[in-house]
């Protein structure tokens, strides 16, 4: 197994850095290259994103407009590796892993260290810094959708989400196998802003698992109560970004991961600001803005990141259906579905 290379003018491929899931992607252990080595060839322009020095750290375009490119880069090997990869299962047959899911999540990890260093990061796939209220931190899932990876899906995201000082600071939805990808940063001007169309049909989204019944019935009473018809997918972003094209109203789930919704979150809220309401529900009577920097909110994010990164319940309704929200709640809350 070789060691990996950092891109550059004098190794010109972007290759995917692979760890045992034991390793979690602790900086200071050796990089080796994948056991099935994955590669592409890389541009200038990428070159430039990857070593050039950053010229203002508190800068957020700057860090969105290299983030756009690098994107590119993990988009490229996601596209090549599928099918390609190995795969390990984590908690169960439902949770698994890819040798792509740790590689991206390494490859942006390495980026940052070397150019934002004071950013704390908590990964799906690696080590979960401890974050305080005046940090900027990130949210990753580097594939979004693992298991349509490896069934052989598109339907997969990359998310790369960061906030600072309770609103979104940059915040990447890569889409591999779609047209464009869907990013922001805070302090963009409106002509970046992606326009909000209303769905021509009543639509209910939420992750579909087959093996969680009761999510499963509670979407079912859902769709009873309102008359929607259901969108079910096994990829969060891509829910989300649906909401945003308009194919989809409402978007529900619970028992969530933050890494799951946070990068789409702070896309949908910088790219179409004041069309939605955002709720993330902790129990059934605290509801906060996902993006908060309460005090006590980090304190409690601080130690799910240490147990099961099981944050609450978001739902995700549109502003012109101000009682959706609650029915969605009521139902979740019916069923006893732990929120």
């Amino acid at each position: 197994m070789t060691l990996w290379q950092s891109p550059s003018t004098q190794y010109r491929f972007l290759e995917l850095p692979q760890l045992s899931l034991k390793a979690k992607l602790s900086s200071h252990l050796p990089i080796h290259s994948a056991k099935t080595p994955q590669l592409i060839p890389i541009s200038d322009a990428f070159i430039n994103a990857w070593n050039a020095p950053i010229h203002d750290v508190w800068d957020p375009k700057e860090l969105h407009d290299r983030l756009v490119i690098l994107t590119e880069g993990f988009s490229t090997l996601i596209k090549k590796g599928q099918g390609q990869v190995d795969i390990t299962e984590k908690e169960g047959p439902h949770d698994l892993v890819t040798e792509m899911d740790q590689g991206i999540e390494m490859l942006f990890r390495i980026w940052l260290g070397q150019h934002y260093p004071h950013h704390k990061i908590v990964g799906e796939e690696g080590h979960k810094d401890h974050i305080n209220p005046n940090d900027v931190y990130w949210y990753l899932d580097p594939i979004d959708g693992t298991s349509n990876f490896i069934e052989g899906s598109p339907d997969i995201a990359i998310h790369l989400g960061s906030a600072y000082h309770g609103k979104p600071w940059v915040s990447m939805l890569g889409l591999p196998f779609r047209p464009r990808h869907a990013s922001g940063y805070q302090g963009m001007s409106e002509t970046h802003y992606m326009p909000y169309q209303k769905p021509e049909s009543f639509v209910i989204g939420t992750e579909y698992l087959p093996h969680k019944k009761t999510d499963f019935l509670i979407l079912e009473s859902i769709l009873a109560k309102t008359g929607a018809t259901p969108h079910r997918m096994k990829a969060i972003g891509i829910h989300i970004y649906e909401l945003m094209c308009g194919n989809v109203t409402a978007f529900f789930k619970s028992r969530i991961k933050f890494w799951d919704f946070f990068a789409p979150l702070g896309v949908m809220e910088l790219l179409q600001p004041g069309q939605w309401t955002i709720s993330l529900y902790l129990d059934e009577h605290t509801k906060l803005n996902p993006f908060s920097n309460d005090p006590d909110f980090i304190t409690h994010c601080n130690k799910k990141n240490l147990d099961n990164c099981r944050i609450g319940t978001v739902i995700i309704t549109p502003k012109h259906l101000p009682d959706l929200e609650a029915l969605i709640l009521q139902e979740i809350i019916a069923f006893g579905s732990p929120l």
